[in-house]
């Protein structure tokens, strides 16, 4: 779906509809229909809930996964370890990209380095191991600067600090 997002519940619950369909029939073949958020995901509907939630709630657990994306659950307002724990069990890739502020530029935040923005990691990382988050992937969409250089900071400050 991609940074698109949704237009109407209808359009949540068809894509849910469609999603589990290509789950079983990649379980079918040894495989599992993997969903990677953005921010939209966290819109809130006129039922009181976000698509994430629907997702969560209606995505067959057995066919179907997430790679739930540290910056974009923040970007759309969630709380990223409240997240992790709403999968539990169900985050095959947890996608790592820190959120940095402006200072009064458009757009209000960036993405940045690990460990040079606002995300809690310690807090992160404790909640996606218990929770059994199976892979951890530095994603990062842009860089402040040299993307070698953004990739060894992340990779520097994860390894000296959790892994």
């Amino acid at each position: 779906i991609g940074g698109k997002g949704y237009n109407s519940i209808y359009e949540v619950e068809e894509f849910i509809e469609q999603a589990n369909m290509v789950g079983e029939k990649a379980a079918r073949n040894g495989m599992k229909f993997t969903y990677h958020n953005h921010s939209h995901e966290f819109f809130k509907w006129e039922n009181g809930k976000t698509t994430m939630d629907m997702l969560v709630e209606v995505l067959d657990p057995d066919t179907t996964s997430f790679v739930l994306d540290t910056y974009w659950v923040q970007h759309g307002g969630g709380d990223v370890r409240e997240w992790i724990e709403k999968c539990k069990g169900r985050v095959d890739i947890l996608h790592l990209k820190d959120m940095a502020k402006c200072d009064g530029n458009e757009p209000p935040q960036y993405i940045t380095e690990i460990g040079n923005g606002n995300l809690y990691w310690e807090g992160i990382i404790e909640t996606a191991i218990r929770t059994g988050v199976k892979h951890f992937v530095v994603e990062q969409d842009t860089c402040p600067g040299d993307p070698f250089e953004s990739l060894k900071k992340s990779s520097d400050y994860l390894h000296a600090n959790f892994f």
